[in-house]
């Protein structure tokens, strides 16, 4: 199911919430749009331009967000399990409380976003761009973050356990009290990162960049 730009306007600016379950988007503009609780689920948006739309309460789970465009977007409380963001734009976004367990954000653009108390179990984000992103007590349990970019990130309190941090760079993040119980931080770097009070049970740690400038949990020696 396709729409004209005209037939998007009439919807989205219908009353009550949108329902366009498994609709063909790709390309859509989007910018600018009210879309709380909408139920996107299964919609083919790739390439849409959904640029600081209101997505708050949306349904994505499943969609099709390949290269979308969600910079500064409004995503608080979204559900975006299993959607595929491979390349996707998120900078600045807000997802707070967000739901992307098993979501697909492989080189995705994660900069500057908001993803406290985000749920991103089971996630893969490979490569993915999230320099000073917010994950204070996010939920990173089994994410795959291999080759991440994570410098100046904040994730403090946030579960990492069984983590793929893998040649991640960390450089300057701030991992107070998070959990990294069996992570694997193999060839990551950790220059000038704050770890303390951090979990490190188990921590694969070979190959791991770092220095005078790294701070450890009180007893643990590296």
């Amino acid at each position: 199911m396709q729409f004209t730009t005209n037939e998007l306007y009439l919807l989205i600016n219908q009353k009550g919430p949108l329902w366009l379950y498994g609709a063909d988007l790709s390309n859509a503009i989007l910018t600018l749009s009210t879309l709380k609780g909408a139920v996107l689920a299964h919609c083919n948006l790739q390439q849409a331009r959904l640029f600081q739309a209101d997505l708050t309460n949306a349904d994505l789970s499943s969609a099709n967000l390949i290269k979308a465009d969600l910079g500064a977007a409004k995503l608080a409380n979204a559900n975006l399990s299993s959607a595929d963001l491979t390349g996707a734009s998120l900078g600045v976004a807000d997802l707070t409380k967000a739901n992307l367990s098993s979501a697909i954000l492989t080189n995705a653009g994660l900069g500057t976003a908001k993803l406290v108390n985000a749920n991103l179990e089971y996630a893969q984000l490979y490569k993915a761009g999230m320099n000073a992103v917010d994950l204070t007590n996010a939920d990173l349990t089994n994410a795959g973050l291999k080759d991440a970019n994570l410098t100046y990130a904040v994730l403090h309190k946030a579960n990492l356990t069984h983590a793929g941090l893998a040649n991640a760079d960390l450089s300057h993040a701030n991992l107070t009290n998070a959990n990294l119980t069996n992570a694997d931080l193999s060839g990551a770097t950790l220059i000038g990162a704050n770890l303390s009070g951090a979990t490190l049970t188990g921590v694969d740690l070979a190959n791991a960049k770092y220095d005078q400038t790294t701070t450890w949990p009180a007893g643990f020696t590296p």
